[in-house]
């Protein structure tokens, strides 16, 4: 799993961004030499799951920019298609199908798990 910032960088988090993008090349690399031993590799590309991680992240904006942590959190929230966070759940919910025979023909694919939010078309 990698942040979305892989596929979209943000300025703030270049190192990130830049960790990322590499990381969806090496999966789909690895994906195509894995293959022939029928080795799936797939890659789910993360926009803003409800985690301990999201609410610091909230935090910290909330307090750089003068607000109060829930009205930081619906704006984040609002900047999202399906208006709220994923669930480590929905998360967990792919990663369970990718590990089944029901993904069998499934390799070297990035699956978003984002509510919609990145506009990217790879």
């Amino acid at each position: 799993m990698i942040g979305g910032t892989g596929k979209e960088p943000l300025p703030g988090v270049l190192g990130g961004s830049t960790t990322n993008a590499a990381l969806l090349g090496l999966s789909k690399g690895l994906s195509q030499a894995l293959v022939k031993d029928n080795i799936l590799v797939n890659t789910i590309c993360l926009g803003q799951i409800d985690t301990p991680m999201q609410d610091w992240m909230t935090e910290q904006l909330a307090e750089e920019r003068g607000t109060s942590i829930d009205e930081m959190r619906r704006a984040r929230e609002s900047q999202i298609p399906l208006g709220r966070f994923g669930t480590p759940e929905e998360v967990a919910g792919l990663a369970v199908f990718l590990a089944s025979v029901h993904a069998g023909y499934i390799t070297g694919a990035t699956i978003n798990v984002d509510g919609g939010k990145f506009h990217s078309i790879v």
